[in-house]
This record gives structure tokens, sequence and C-alpha cells, in this order.
């Protein structure tokens, strides 16, 4: 693929990376933890994240969707003291805080471990594609090959997840916030302990229109962009707004081009492409192996 042209925006996901026989998966950052003295916090991901377990080899987009995935109940009891007859209200509040508090510490503590781990990553690899530093890139990789590698101007470049250089904590998260209503508490206080665990694990909900209006000058930027090329991107529905906002700032008659590693991809991203976003038939897909 050539991008020669001022015209030509790049979206590239991990599988980009991943063409470059750089150890960006899941399963690379699971391993880190579990080599580097993080044993129980992996532990803890996969006691709290269920469908974590067994799927170290998943997508980044599988990590997301995963981290939607818990039990409130569970949280309960795997962090609350068991109560005392004697207990008053302060005693309650102590003991929530401090269950509540380890929680917290545990989603905060993503971003800035898959950031320690990502600093670690190298990314001294030949070049696998034909890029021009004159195009335009929007990357969800937090990872600096397109610099590293490409020489891409930095100003060329939109990392809406942000970057290891970044002085802003790496976006991970996923799409599917937890109401606070009809939570499976069988005491008062155990529905407000419920109530600030998620709470606290909303946090990891991925704040895509914070980032986009950080972003606002990338975006208004494309007006001019006639053909955006995308490259390894999972196409998972917790980035569609992002894509949304490429579609509504570059030309309307843009061709798009995406990237398939299978033929399973086609499929997958026809219906991403024609069911979700309702893209106009300046389409063309084409398998390239990643």
């Amino acid at each position: 693929m050539v991008g020669s042209e001022r015209n030509t925006l790049y979206i590239i996901g991990n599988g980009f990376d991943l063409a470059h026989s750089i150890l960006s998966k899941y399963k690379h950052f699971f391993c880190w933890l579990n080599l580097n003295g993080y044993e129980d916090y992996a532990f803890l991901l996969q006691q709290t994240f269920p469908k974590l377990i067994d799927k170290s080899d998943c997508l980044w987009s599988n990590f997301e969707s995963a981290l939607a995935y818990y039990d409130t109940h569970d949280l309960y009891k795997g962090n609350i003291t068991l109560p005392e007859d004697t207990w008053d209200d302060s005693a309650w509040d102590s003991n929530i805080e401090e269950g509540t508090g380890k929680v917290s510490k545990m989603v905060d503590e993503i971003p800035l471990l898959m950031k320690a781990w990502v600093e670690q990553i190298r990314t001294n690899k030949p070049p696998q594609f034909n890029l021009s530093p004159s195009s335009k890139y929007l990357t969800f990789n937090y990872t600096k090959t397109l610099e590293d590698v490409y020489h891409i101007p930095f100003e060329n470049i939109c990392y809406i997840h942000e970057n290891i250089d970044s002085n802003s904590k790496l976006i991970i998260g996923h799409d599917s916030p937890k109401s606070t209503n009809n939570l499976p508490a069988k005491s008062d206080e155990e529905e407000r302990a419920q109530i600030i665990f998620v709470e606290v694990m909303n946090r990891l909900i991925k704040p895509k229109n914070q980032q986009i209006d950080k972003n606002c000058h990338f975006f208004n930027s494309l007006q001019d962009i006639t053909t955006v090329i995308e490259i390894g991107h999972s196409m998972a529905p917790v980035d569609l707004k992002y894509f949304e906002e490429v579609r509504k700032s570059v030309a309307k008659e843009a061709l798009w081009h995406f990237s398939c590693y299978s033929e399973s991809d086609k499929t997958k991203m026809n219906r991403f492409v024609h069911h979700t976003i309702h893209f106009p038939p300046r389409l063309e897909f084409k398998t390239y192996n990643l």
C-alpha cells in the first residue's frame, strides 16, 4: 500500500505493529506482568474479569470488552470484611472505604502498568509498508512505530489513545457502563458498597468524546483527505465513534481501503462498515498478510 499524497489518511491498529513482528499482543502484556513481579496483579485481573481466563491470546478489543464483565457481588465478597454485630455506620464506612480502595487501585494501575510494558517493547524493526511522511495518521497504538521505523513527523500523527511519551495516561476501556440500579445487594450496607464498586469500575469506560475533543485540530485538518487506508484495526464496536468522526471529517467522495488478515476478517469488516457505520459505496477490501 502506498501513501504518497498529502490527501491520504492511514488508520493504524495493533495488526500494523504485529506485521513488523513487534510483541504487542495482550498475551505479551500478560507474560510481562508475570515475569516482572506482577504475578499477583495478573491473577487479580483474571479473577476480577472472568472473560480473561484462558484467553491470554485474545485481541486487544477482546481484552477491552472483557473489562465490562465483572460480578459486583463477587467484588463485594472478595474485598469487604465480614461485618460484626457491633459495627456502627462509622465502622461500615471504614470497611467499605478500604475494600473499594483496593479495587480502585487495581483499576488505576491498568494504564500505568501497560505504559511500563509498552516502554520496553522493541520497535527497531525493518519497515513493511511504503508510507509517506506527508500523509496523515490516526493510530490506536501506544507504540511509536510510525516515528521510529518510518520517521513520520509527530505533527502528522494523532495518537488517539495517547502514547508512551504522553503526559496523559494511556486510554484503554470498554463501552458498556453498568447501572447502579437494581444491584444484587442483600442489605443497605452491601448496596452502598456495590454502588461505589460500580462507580469505580465505570472509570474503565473509554472517554471517546474527550479524546475526540482533545484532538479536534487533527480531525479538522482532514477535510481534504480523499483516500483513507486502514491497516490492522480489529474494527471493534468500542471504537466506532472514532470512525464516524473520521467519516464526517474527510471529503465526502473519499475512497476507503480496509485491510483484512483473512476472509473471515473481510466478512466482519463488511458488517462493520455497512451495517454499523453505513459507509457510502466507495469501499475496497483487500486481504493482506499482516
